[in-house]
């Protein structure tokens, strides 16, 4: 059996960026995740008695609505390859102390 070669790598953020990135998140991606969960919040009967009127904007509304929470999913794809990212660090660092 080999040893587990100590993890070697450099912090991504600063703790600074860290709280900057925090506080400009929710300014930033609060109202779509709000419209997102609003969307969910919605029956079919609702949501097309809601936009029924969007016909007179050609949609307008609509097609912004879809905008932001597809903005938002793109968002979130990002999100998730940081998520894996610090995972991947935790396992090296954890298979490194059990091995160790």
């Amino acid at each position: 059996m080999s040893a587990v070669e100590c993890p070697d790598f450099e912090a991504v953020f600063t703790k600074a960026q860290v709280l900057s990135f925090e506080e400009t998140h929710n300014e930033t991606w609060g109202v779509n995740r709000r419209l997102m969960m609003m969307t969910l919040a919605r029956s079919s009967d609702q949501l097309l008695a809601g936009f029924a009127d969007s016909a007179e904007d050609n949609g307008d509304v609509l097609f912004a609505l879809i905008g932001q929470i597809s903005d938002y999913s793109e968002h979130l794809k990002y999100g998730v390859e940081l998520a894996e990212a610090a995972v991947a660090r935790l396992l090296m660092v954890g298979q490194f102390i059990a091995e160790g």
